[in-house]
């Protein structure tokens, strides 16, 4: 996708909630995550990655799963609890394209389905 260093998106993260396999559905909810340039998301996408790193990655051996618990009791930031295996999508400002990132500043149109 070729944007100018000045096109502006919402970026959202897309988690993924439940997948039925009987009623073929899934919900997901979306979060806003940062308003900027594809650039600037870059070094925010890195922030994030460093910080779930810190937070939840390296802090995983404190949490006793058999007793019930899990990742929330290491924080209630809802970007870092839904980090890992959650998509990125890229809603341009100036119009309604939608992009899934997908990574080292890349973007891919997602079509939309009438």
């Amino acid at each position: 996708m070729m944007t100018t260093n000045k096109t502006v998106f919402d970026f959202y993260l897309k988690s993924h909630t439940f997948r039925s396999s009987v009623d073929d559905f899934e919900l997901s909810t979306k979060i806003h995550m940062f308003k900027g340039t594809l650039d600037d998301f870059e070094k925010v996408e890195q922030l994030y990655g460093e910080l779930w790193l810190n937070v939840i990655d390296s802090q995983l051996g404190l949490i006793n799963f058999n007793d019930g618990y899990d990742v929330s009791k290491l924080t209630s930031d809802p970007i870092l609890l839904n980090w890992e295996g959650s998509d990125i999508e890229a809603h341009q400002i100036n119009n309604e394209n939608v992009y899934h990132y997908l990574g080292d500043g890349k973007l891919e149109k997602i079509e939309r389905v009438i």
